[in-house]
């Protein structure tokens, strides 16, 4: 059985994706849809008078992760093919029914090795907002770690 005893406010945030505002994507870059994530939880905890120093629990729904695409970062050079038989050859090894391994490999929806992480943040610094997805990366760590800042501090310093 569940249940919770608590004082105060509570609140539960849930379901947030990478759109803005107006339910629209801004862009289809996996880091700008991360970012924008981020700022939809923090703007729905600051719409409640708290921050991301004040969650107490981040989890991911591992159901929905079997309905929805998975991203694999990996920390190689090889090509997309190669790390994807890796991939195929792994899932073999550890669920070994062919259609288990089939709906596995069509959930991949993107593979990034370090060539295209590289390629990225080039790109990233090109355009200007490296500074603006490290403050989202300070803020995604401090939620992960429950970091909690000093209670006059609002926003991320500049870092970059």
């Amino acid at each position: 059985a569940n249940g919770v005893a608590a004082r105060g406010t509570q609140v539960f945030v849930g379901g947030q994706i990478g759109w803005n505002g107006q339910q629209q994507f801004e862009s289809d870059d996996f880091i700008a849809q991360t970012a924008q994530t981020l700022r939809n939880i923090v703007a729905v905890l600051k719409e409640a008078g708290a921050g991301p120093e004040h969650m107490a629990k981040y989890f991911l729904d591992i159901d929905k992760v079997q309905r929805f695409p998975i991203t694999f970062v990996v920390k190689s050079v090889e090509s997309e093919p190669e790390i994807l038989d890796s991939i195929r050859k792994q899932a073999i090894a550890k669920y070994k029914i062919e259609s288990v391994v089939e709906s596995y490999m069509k959930a991949v929806e993107e593979v990034i090795n370090v060539p295209t992480l590289v390629d990225s943040f080039d790109k990233l610094v090109a355009s200007g907002k490296l500074n603006d997805v490290m403050n989202e990366i300070v803020i995604q760590s401090k939620v992960e770690f429950n970091y909690l800042e000093d209670e006059d501090e609002d926003t991320p310093e500049e870092c970059c």
